[in-house]
């Protein structure tokens, strides 16, 4: 009866859904599952999630087994501390009135829908459960239901619990996914389409674009996407299978010019102001990396209708189209006008940049230090004046642990700016 009581721990099987706590490990000590005969209590409780459009089967089978054995149920429904997605798509609010719509209150006037907050530790939400079940019924003796993979091994509080037989299996999971290719004719579909999109914060969508520089470091490879005049970087989002935004840069450049490519390396980081994202709440935020080029021939592929190498030289902000073209004066400003022979010219290159800044910063700091009590005014400022010194100290110990890991010898760059 999946979706009812069933439970995976860890969360790596969504076929079987996940009842309670989001487990790490077990914590406390586990209450055993007791035959129900064993037991005559005055409250049933169901922890469940309930993810589906309607109560399949299995879970109105449960739900009116328990009714039938207690006057007074309580349904516990997990509720994570995330925005919905694809494994838990129905907020609290939905999955309450779906149950009220299936066991109307004035037919059932002692079952009690409740939410209960997924937790990290399951002894937490073990306590939290039995708080809340003690909230709604102060007295009587309580039973909770589960099944064999339910929230029952991960249950360490006070009350007994029963582990229910199934014989028939339902996939809320296979559920969920027949019904994402249904599109229904109907103002209620539409209307809960809207609905589940205004449930979704404001996101932050993470790219990744390369500056992919030749072997002898003087041209860099760009790419034109269809219907459009302009070049742009090579790039695109940042996927869950990703260990890394270096591993996404090289898996994209390789999915959109079929190049071998190594030692991806950070140049700068910015919004992008996307036309595909105008005037929206979400907005894209792309990190920008330098690649070598190791092999192979320039093959456009994905969404990409054309490569083409240019001089570095010859390169201009009108190259580009309008939201690449910060990324470019970053590019600019880390290599300069030449593009440095060597990975560790490039890492030099940056490094030098990021000390030039730190260092104005200190030595700002050093000239106020005597007129603090004029020039702070306010603590706000001084604070400000605190923090920009804590960043600039951080990024000056980041750029020389970068110049000492990037060089295959020992010896260092000379990367002392004039400020």
């Amino acid at each position: 009866m999946e979706d009812v009581l069933s439970h995976q721990p860890g969360g790596t099987n969504r076929s079987a859904i996940k009842i309670g706590p989001r487990p790490v490990g077990q914590t406390g000590t586990t209450t055993k599952a007791l035959d129900p005969v064993e037991i005559v209590a005055d409250i049933g409780v169901i922890p469940a999630r309930f993810q589906c459009h309607v109560p399949h089967a299995g879970h109105l089978s449960i739900i009116n087994e328990v009714l039938n054995k207690h006057k007074k149920v309580i349904i516990a429904l997990g509720v994570r501390p995330m925005p919905p997605d694809r494994d838990d798509p129905l907020d609290y609010i939905t999955r309450e009135v779906m149950l009220r719509e299936a066991f109307p209150p004035e037919r059932y006037p002692g079952l009690v829908v409740v939410p209960i907050r997924d937790c990290r530790d399951d002894a937490i939400w073990s306590a939290h459960l039995d708080t809340k079940i003690r909230e709604i019924a102060p007295l009587g003796n309580v039973l909770l239901y589960g099944s064999r993979d339910s929230f029952i091994s991960h249950y360490s509080g006070r009350f007994p619990t029963v582990e229910l037989p199934q014989d028939t299996y339902y996939s809320g999971t296979q559920i969920r996914k027949e019904l994402s290719h249904q599109v229904r004719r109907s103002p209620d579909f539409r209307a809960g389409m809207i609905y589940a999109a205004f449930q979704q914060h404001p996101r932050g969508l993470p790219t990744v674009d390369l500056a992919i520089l030749d072997r002898d470091k003087k041209r860099i490879l760009l790419a034109r996407k269809p219907n459009e005049i302009s070049y742009r970087f090579v790039g695109g989002f940042y996927s869950p299978q990703d260990a890394s935004f270096k591993a996404t840069a090289l898996r994209e450049g390789r999915e959109e010019t079929h190049l071998e490519l190594v030692r991806p390396i950070y140049i700068d980081d910015t919004r992008v102001d996307d036309w595909r994202q105008a005037g929206r709440a979400d907005q894209i935020c792309t990190i920008l990396f330098a690649v070598d080029y190791v092999y192979g021939r320039p093959e456009p592929d994905d969404d990409v209708a054309e490569l083409r190498w240019f001089d570095w030289g010859a390169l201009a902000l009108e190259t580009f189209v309008p939201e690449h073209r910060r990324l470019f004066a970053s590019l600019q400003q880390c290599l300069g006008k030449d593009v440095p022979a060597s990975v560790p010219s490039v890492v030099a290159s940056v490094v030098s940049a990021q000390l030039v800044k730190a260092m104005r910063v200190v030595r700002a700091y050093q000239a106020l230090e005597p007129f603090q009590n004029i020039a702070y005014g306010r603590q706000a400022d001084k604070d400000k004046c605190d923090l920009e010194l804590r960043e600039a100290l951080a990024a000056m110990s980041e750029c020389q642990n970068t110049t000492k890991e990037s060089h295959e010898s020992n010896s260092r760059p000379n990367i002392s700016p004039t400020v």
